[in-house]
This record gives C-alpha cells, sequence and structure tokens, in this order.
C-alpha cells in the first residue's frame, strides 16, 4: 500500500481513539472551580451527566464512566472540595453548580445519574430546571422535606461529629463500618470503597458553605421527565424509604431494585448498573 493512504487510515485511527478517549479539564464557575471528565464516541448525540452521592468523588464512577463513554457523551465532576476541585471560599449552591457544569460545557439537555444526597438536588434541578433534563437516575435519592429516620441519624451523627472536630482519620473510620454502603458479600467492593475513603481523607470536611436545599417533597408530581429509582436490597431501611416515596410521587416512574447491592450499587456491580442505565436512556428512542 502506499505510505500517504497508509498515513490517511492511521490518522483516522487515531483521531477516533481520540474522540472516544475521556479528557480532564477544570471549569471556572462563580466563586470557584469545579475539575470535570468527559468522553464520548464520535456519533453520540445524547448527553448523560454523573453526579456522586456526596461522600466520595467522582472516582466513585471509575468502573461505570468507560462503559458509558462507549454509549453517551459522558461527564463526571468533582463537587466543590471533592477530588481534584477546589474547596469552596464562599456561599453557594449545589443545585446550581449542576447549571454552571452544564452551560460551561455548552450543554443544554442532559439525562442526570444522581446519587444519595446528589440525587436529591438533581431532582431539584429538575424542578427548577425542566427544560434541560432528558431524564434522570436516581440512586438511593435523599429527598429535601423528607424526614430521616432516627436510626440513620444516630448512625450518621458520629461522623459529623468528628468531622466537626476536624478528625478526618475518625470520620474515615466511622464511614468505613457504616454497613448500608456496600452489601456484606462484596469483599472486592468494600476494598475499593475503603481505598476511596483514604483518598478523600485529605479533603473530606463539613461543607459549611452549601445553601441547604428547599424542601421537595410537596412537588415531585411536577415532574414530567422520564424517572428511573434504582435501589440496593441491602441499602439502609431510611434510604430505602426515600427511593420507595420518589417513585410513589413521581407520576410514571421505573423503579429497580438491585440484588446483592447496597447504597452504591454503581461502585459494587458497574458493568450491570450501567447496563441499567443504557437500556433505560435508549427506550426511550423506540
Amino acid at each position: 500500500m502506499p505510505l500517504g493512504p497508509l498515513f490517511a487510515i492511521l490518522a483516522a485511527a487515531l483521531m477516533a481513539q481520540a474522540a472516544a478517549a475521556a479528557d480532564g479539564s477544570f471549569l471556572d464557575i462563580p466563586g470557584g472551580r469545579i475539575a470535570y471528565e468527559s468522553g464520548k464516541p464520535t456519533a453520540a448525540s445524547e448527553t448523560v451527566i454523573l453526579i456522586d452521592d456526596g461522600t466520595l468523588d467522582s472516582a466513585v464512577w471509575n468502573g461505570v464512566f468507560p462503559i458509558l463513554c462507549e454509549k453517551f457523551h459522558t461527564v463526571r465532576f468533582d463537587l466543590r472540595g471533592y477530588g481534584n476541585s477546589p474547596q469552596p471560599t464562599e456561599r453557594y449552591s449545589p443545585v446550581d453548580d449542576i447549571r454552571h457544569v452544564m452551560s460551561g460545557l455548552r450543554i443544554k439537555r442532559a439525562a442526570l445519574v444522581g446519587a444519595s444526597a446528589n440525587g436529591g438536588r438533581a431532582l431539584a434541578f429538575t424542578l427548577a430546571h425542566p427544560e434541560a433534563v432528558d431524564a434522570l437516575v436516581l440512586i438511593g435519592p435523599s429527598i429535601s422535606g423528607v424526614p430521616s429516620s432516627e436510626s440513620f441519624i444516630k448512625e450518621v451523627m458520629p461522623f459529623v461529629e468528628r468531622l466537626a472536630k476536624n478528625d478526618r482519620p475518625g470520620a474515615i473510620e466511622v464511614a468505613e463500618k457504616w454497613r448500608h454502603l456496600v452489601a456484606p458479600a462484596n469483599a472486592a467492593a468494600m476494598q475499593e470503597l475503603r481505598a476511596l475513603l483514604k483518598k478523600r481523607a485529605q479533603t473530606i470536611q463539613l461543607d459549611t458553605l452549601a445553601a441547604p436545599g428547599e424542601s421537595i417533597v410537596e412537588r415531585l408530581g411536577e415532574i414530567k421527565a422520564r424517572i428511573l429509582v434504582i435501589a440496593g436490597e441491602f441499602d439502609h431501611p431510611n434510604n430505602l424509604n426515600h427511593s420507595k416515596v420518589a417513585h410513589e410521587k413521581i407520576p410514571g416512574s421505573s423503579f429497580i431494585m438491585m440484588k446483592d447491592s447496597a447504597h452504591l450499587p454503581f461502585l459494587e456491580h458497574p458493568a450491570e448498573f450501567a447496563d441499567v442505565v443504557v437500556k433505560f436512556l435508549q427506550a426511550k428512542r423506540r
């Protein structure tokens, strides 16, 4: 083969590989910076934004992110003070930060995948900006306005108390003992969780600058976007109740209980979780 066509083929292959590869960078947003990573296949038209649980940073999506990048333009980002994002220095709204990320990346509409506290924030964002949300996948969402159980508060408070004393190692030690994060038999996931928590130990702190979310439970019936609620069978009863409330109050929502998983099914079973998300998002096209 002549060298010209051969070079053209190699260049095309490298360009395709680059288009499918993930890129990491920063967005300047009001009052701070957000670290993000994105990737997509060359022909991707739909955008998916991954929002972590509020305890770990975006590395918690390591097993899911590359799978979704094969199907969609996929974005994950570190919340302020998490991962590679600097600590906040002034009052801010975590809900507004979703809008800042979308605006900074020139994304008009997206499917949001939000876990735990940030599942609730994804819901709040959808209520505030319904035109910007194609679909929602909520994993054990914490919904503002739904009270937490006494047993859950009792389990979480030692973590908060240690952070209030700036005892980061002590806070991580408490979090490692939470039985609702990973199902009992998932030893490999537990090992990965401990590694991620250890990494967070350098930056974890009480976020006193984040604006508290307003109650949204009474407005869930207003949501028109397609919704999938995912719960892990071994999650804390408090979190399972929040998932149940979301499913029951959001018209037309779907619900999946993932077996052999707890609060972090995307960490425990990333391939299975990604398959569920892909099928849900692609179903609307039919």
